[in-house]
């Protein structure tokens, strides 16, 4: 079975300083709706999918972190998703543009000039092209492809940003390219709900004090899991992992569990 994954570049609003419209929307804010809409699109599909990034957008995980997560899940195919920005005032300057790295290999490259044309076709932008460069997150091991799907500083560019509608459609058209390139096969089964509403995620811990999950999340990743501690409903709670099938939230709980955690899996 095929495997895609994807990131939403940065971390939600007020977590990551900079990464932002003149008049202070996120970046990451925008990305997310392009990376669910991809994600929901192939969920229809026989194909494995992980989001390397915090679907919460509370935390901003750290590129050797969700290039280490890329590696450990070995994709056929990585896709970061990201909204370019020029001076970071508003301006005329426009475009899509896509990279792979400078030592990619040819087929990154055919997969990123397909996603590069669907997007431009989509959002009717100026086409920019496709470049090399060498990202952090396109040193994976896997062939992968970072989009800078629009100018977020610029004053044609926002009023697509700003249209969800058209946002979705666009993840959509690169969810497609990914689904015709890789010969996916529909699943039999009805089409799930979306992914945001399904997301398993694996918790083992829950605390009022910041000091007491931390200490819980290094004894974690000195076991070999990867850990996230996000605040929610007051409490700091220390993550494994969350995933859009259950089956695999299922085995990374036993896994924590046989390794003396005591796991709430929701």
């Amino acid at each position: 079975m095929a495997r895609l994954s994807f990131d939403a570049g940065h971390g939600g609003s007020g977590v990551t300083p900079g990464k932002r419209t003149p008049d202070n929307e996120y970046e990451w804010d925008f990305n997310n709706i392009l990376v669910c809409s991809a994600m929901n699109y192939l969920d229809q599909y026989e194909v494995e999918l992980l989001r390397v990034d915090d679907p919460s957008g509370k935390t901003d995980i750290n590129l050797n972190q969700r290039v280490k997560n890329i590696n450990r899940f070995n994709p056929d195919f990585h896709c970061s998703f990201h909204n370019n920005a020029y001076t970071g005032k508003w301006g005329s300057h426009s475009g899509t543009e896509t990279y792979t790295h400078m030592n990619s290999s040819s087929e990154a490259k055919k997969v990123a000039a397909k996603i590069q044309d669907a997007v431009v076709n989509v959002l009717g932008t100026k086409n920019r092209g496709t470049k090399q460069a060498d990202f952090r997150i396109l040193e994976c091991a896997a062939p992968a492809c970072l989009v800078e799907f629009l100018f977020m500083d610029s004053r044609s560019d926002i009023n697509k940003l700003r249209n969800e509608k058209l946002l979705k459609q666009t993840g959509e058209a690169v969810a497609k390219e990914l689904a015709e390139h890789f010969k996916l096969k529909k699943k039999q089964e009805p089409k799930p709900s979306p992914i945001p509403d399904k997301l398993h995620k694996v918790q083992i811990g829950a605390f009022k004090e910041r000091a007491n999950a931390e200490s819980l999340a290094k004894k974690a990743k000195s076991k070999g899991f990867d850990t996230f501690v996000v605040f929610e409903n007051n409490l700091w709670k220390v993550q494994l992992g969350a995933f859009n099938h259950f089956d695999h939230a299922d085995a990374l709980a036993k896994k924590a569990n046989k390794n003396g955690f005591e796991v709430y899996l929701s």
